[in-house]
């Protein structure tokens, strides 16, 4: 080292006589600056790139510190303490000294002024720095402790109230284990612990004190936090193995002692009755699970309380497992704040499903996952929260997401086939609420069904049928969109006389009539037949888009076709909507027939072929439209470009044709 040193110390001596016996001439002087501009070129290059990024890309950009080497850009990470700041390593360096028993260093600001801080550590971990009165908090500074086994006490204790995955809190557990513990290393860990729900509701609610929230708060970046909030998905092809695979694993939780912290982490997935682990809830005592589910009846969103409810109703009942019942139907019947919690939570799921949807991470996640994770992201922001003036945030949802959200989910639809996106209104989510209640009371033996519970939900079922929400009250939920096979006529159950009605006599009546059945129980292949019968009588008779539920039978034939993967039928569907275009008024938006033709595409087996005539058809539609119209189409058509790398490359044609009939006008 000392040799180093030296010959470093003669290369510097040297260039220094070389600058004093060197002569100096304006035409020398540059060529050095060229050379020196050349020389810099790379650092600059990065900087200017560096600058294009956000501020968290950045951040994760240089956070190994390579590039910074590389290409000689410092990095100073300042800590504040009131209105002095200091270098975050010197204040590092005396917690670590403060945890080792030893006198720390003297702090100096940035301007190399001493700070009379005092230095003291919290049983939790957390380290109190104490500047002119005013007392600074650190979380998680005890994970600087020079002793492995000390480091490892704190994070079990912080991982005791931070809901982390299993492979990720395993993770952590290996890197502070490990000698040295470098300060890059600390910060990486707290990171992965700000990725947990309980980090995002605390930082969500410091948001809402001082300013609104954006969607950069809203959606956070970094992929570990969605992996967190249900399970990471590693190779399931179904939410059923999902569930019996990865999300099992995340269960351990339930084990782990604190029942009411682990029932409300894992609440927030439970918005399809298959995710409620009711087999391993029955593996807990009793007094412990009623204890944690008087706790959670304060729970905010609607789909944790029905879960709990679920929970409740499964156990064996006594008197004290009666009156909790009763106390969850309470605070979750309450139709009015109900539909206000059913409301905030479709924005919000609104939001996250199409920023997932075109995230590069997130969208090569099964379906399956990101709509589970979107609806446990958006009852955290509900509890994060509250739903006051769910309206207005539902309308602010719409108007940046809505479509978004609309086309990416009809684009899923050759995946996850038997959820539309319609149904994400308060009235729907509502309706199912009361029908999974329903559900949960009717598994209980009528003899032994408390009255108090089937009064309450009696009220809840008028107050449905008063809207003329019974059908969707029993209609697939968001967790529950998974294609299934066809049926035959005889499983068709209370819906097969319509069946029979609609196969018999193909006409728009009486397809609508069986609709429900449709989009409850299945498909049967005399259905299919019909409906290429229907949309053949519809082409000859020409049936226009403003008549009379036409545009709501086009939809629930488009949906035939996707569940029975006939492409023929879709082809069909497809060519009508198209022919349509001309019909409508110059004011009106291509939208919703545009969003059959998505629809459509997704009935072909081979993905790429169904794209590819998708675009063809956009093509036709933007030929077709009428100039006032183009402007809403060029906006739809850059929207499925962004949700679909596949599909982007195609639709040049159709953007190319929506700038010339803008330009013609």
């Amino acid at each position: 080292m000392k040799a180093k040193k030296k010959k470093i110390s003669n290369r510097k001596s040297l260039q220094i006589k070389a600058k004093k016996v060197g002569k100096s001439t304006p035409q020398r002087r540059k060529h050095k600056a060229v050379a020196r501009r050349k020389s810099d070129l790379p650092r600059m290059m990065a900087l200017s790139s560096l600058r294009r990024l956000s501020y968290l890309v950045q951040s994760d950009v240089m956070a190994d510190g390579r590039v910074s080497d590389q290409f000689n850009i410092p990095t100073h990470r300042s800590v504040s303490l009131g209105p002095r700041t200091l270098h975050q390593d010197q204040l590092f360096a005396c917690f670590r000294e403060v945890l080792a028993g030893e006198k720390p260093k003297i702090l100096k600001d940035d301007n190399g002024v001493r700070i009379d801080a005092t230095i003291d550590f919290q049983k939790n971990g957390t380290a109190n720095v104490r500047v002119d009165g005013a007392t600074f908090g650190f979380t998680f500074a005890g994970l600087l402790s020079p002793i492995a086994a000390e480091r490892l006490r704190y994070l079990d204790s912080y991982l005791n109230n931070y809901t982390l995955a299993v492979e990720i809190g395993d993770a952590l557990r290996q890197k502070v284990s490990r000698e040295p513990f470098s300060d890059e290393a600390f910060l990486s860990t707290v990171k992965a612990l700000h990725t947990a729900q309980e980090s995002f509701v605390q930082n969500t609610r410091a948001t809402v004190a001082v300013r609104n929230l954006s969607t950069a708060d809203l959606f956070p970046a970094d992929i570990r936090y969605w992996d967190n909030l249900v399970a990471p998905w590693r190779n399931s092809g179904s939410l059923v193995e999902f569930i019996s695979d990865e999300r099992l694993k995340e269960l351990s939780i339930l084990r782990d002692g604190n029942v009411i912290r682990a029932l409300q982490a894992i609440s927030l997935s439970f918005c399809a009755p298959a995710l409620v682990p009711i087999e391993e809830i029955r593996g807990i005592p009793k007094e412990e699970v009623l204890r944690a589910l008087d706790r959670l009846a304060s729970l905010p969103d609607h789909f944790g309380l029905t879960a709990v409810f679920e929970i409740c109703a499964s156990l064996e009942l006594d008197a004290s497992a009666e009156i909790i019942g009763s106390k969850l139907l309470d605070a979750l019947l309450d139709m009015d704040r109900l539909e206000n919690r059913c409301t905030f939570y479709g924005a919000i799921f609104s939001m996250a499903t199409a920023c997932s949807a075109e995230h590069s991470a997130l969208r090569k996640k099964p379906v399956f996952w990101r709509r589970i994770t979107a609806s446990a992201h958006a009852s955290l922001v509900l509890r994060a929260c509250g739903f006051e003036d769910a309206e207005s945030v539902f309308q602010w949802a719409m108007q940046n997401f809505g479509k978004t959200f609309l086309l990416s989910v009809l684009l899923e639809m050759d995946a996850e086939p038997r959820w539309k996106p319609d149904w994400l209104t308060a009235k729907h989510l509502v309706a199912d609420v009361v029908g999974r209640v329903e559900q949960a009371i009717n598994k209980i033996p009528e003899a032994r069904r408390p009255k108090a519970w089937s009064e309450r939900v009696a009220t809840a079922r008028e107050w449905v049928s008063a809207r003329g929400l019974d059908l969707f009250s029993v209609l697939p939920a968001i967790g529950e969109s998974a294609r299934k096979s066809m049926i035959s006529t005889d499983q068709t159950l209370i819906f097969e006389a319509k069946y029979l009605e609609f196969a018999d006599n193909p006409s728009v009546v009486s397809l609508l009539a069986c609709g429900g059945g449709l989009f409850t129980v299945g498909v049967t292949d005399d259905i299919v037949r019909a409906c290429h019968g229907l949309i053949d009588r519809l082409q000859k008779d020409g049936a226009r888009w403003a008549d009379e539920n036409v545009q709501f039978a086009v939809q629930v034939l488009a949906f035939v076709a996707v569940q029975s993967r006939d492409t023929k039928l879709a082809d069909l569907v497809a060519d009508f909507c198209v022919g349509k275009v001309s019909d409508l008024p110059d004011d009106e938006s291509t939208l919703e027939i545009v969003c059959r033709l998505v629809e459509c595409a997704s009935a072909d087996t081979v993905r790429q072929q169904g794209l590819n005539a998708l675009a063809r058809r956009l093509e036709g539609v933007a030929f077709l439209a009428s100039a006032p119209s183009l402007v809403d189409l060029r906006d739809t058509i850059l929207r499925l470009q962004a949700l679909d790398p596949q599909l982007s490359p195609e639709l040049g044609k159709a953007m190319a044709a929506t700038r010339l009939g803008q330009n013609a006008i």
